[in-house]
């Protein structure tokens, strides 16, 4: 619809068929999707920088719940006479931190500065071994401590 602000005359248009022709460069574009918008397997088959960092952020969601999980089973573990619990706070500064570093893993893979094998291992590697030790440091304090106070009472004697 356009109206003449001089005159006041109305025209209308109709049209059967509207096509908009764009160059080339323009339909390339619209037919790359973003990593985001792909599948994961369509990530695998094209190692693309980019298409590594989304990997990277998908296999990283994936460790990063299984190793929160250990993370938080290590933390709970506490006596409940006590009157602070500390562990509540650790644990969140824990997430925090490590949801962090798996954005910052995404950022290197993706700009080239780390490999996707070499991120996955340093980043869920390392605070799967940290959440295996603090398992194994909760369940072996109570067995150390009778272990010593036992010893105490038998050099005592």
């Amino acid at each position: 619809n356009e109206i003449d602000s001089g005159t006041g005359d109305k025209t209308l248009s109709n049209f059967e068929s509207y096509r908009v022709l764009a160059g080339e460069r323009a339909l390339k574009s619209a037919d790359a999707k973003p990593p985001r918008a792909m599948r994961t397997i369509d990530l695998l088959r094209q190692p693309a920088l980019r298409n590594q960092g989304e990997l990277a952020w998908r296999l990283g969601l994936l460790f990063g719940a299984t190793n929160l999980v250990l993370l938080g089973v290590g933390l709970s573990a506490t006596n409940p006479r006590r009157a602070s619990n500390w562990n509540l706070l650790l644990a969140l500064l824990g997430f925090v931190v490590y949801y962090n570093l798996i954005n910052l893993s995404t950022a290197w893979v993706a700009g080239g500065k780390l490999g996707l094998g070499a991120a996955l291992l340093l980043l869920h590697g390392g605070v799967l071994v940290l959440s295996l030790a603090l398992l194994w440091w909760r369940d072996h304090a109570q067995v150390m401590q009778l272990w010593t106070r036992g010893r105490a009472r038998t050099t005592a004697a």
